[in-house]
């Protein structure tokens, strides 16, 4: 966890080059992604959309976009919006951020997402609102709650 923290932090280049020296000095292959950090092909993203899931944009490489620069951004944006609609057809008009706390994106990049998008989430708890349309919060269901914590959630008093 330390070290994903650390790297999360460099940037872009920065953190690729330290990831392949670490490869390097473990002398680990790390060879293709398997169980939960498989991503799943264009075929099984049709499949899902076809069966009423709505796809949307994320980026291209998953950039944390508040370290790079907004033309980099940019390009990372939309090109992830344009690729989700030439290959599904639609792409949601929500945009996520990667990584999703408040200092992942800067007002740059939220200005970006007004531009083409009509909301954008972050991955900060709680309840989203409507002045917070472009750094929507959301509820965790990652720690796997409950169907009776996840109601209690839902209907406590905000």
């Amino acid at each position: 966890r330390t070290l994903k923290g650390a790297l999360k932090r460099m940037a872009g280049d920065q953190c690729r080059a330290e990831v392949d020296r670490i490869v390097e000095l473990l002398r680990f292959d790390p060879g293709t992604p398997s169980g939960d950090y498989r991503f799943m092909n264009w075929q099984q993203a049709r499949e899902l959309a076809q069966a009423g899931i709505e796809m949307g944009a994320h980026t291209v490489s998953h950039p944390i976009l508040s370290r790079v620069p907004i033309e980099e951004a940019t390009a990372e944006v939309l090109g992830s919006r344009d690729k989700v609609q030439q290959e599904l057809g639609h792409c949601s008009p929500v945009f996520a951020y990667p990584n999703g706390k408040l200092d992942d994106f800067t007002p740059d990049v939220e200005a970006l997402c007004r531009q083409h998008f009509s909301a954008a989430v972050s991955t900060n708890r709680g309840f989203a609102s409507d002045h917070e349309r472009y750094a929507l919060r959301r509820l965790s269901v990652s720690d796997g709650p409950s169907a009776g914590r996840l109601e209690w959630t839902l209907l406590q008093e905000r």
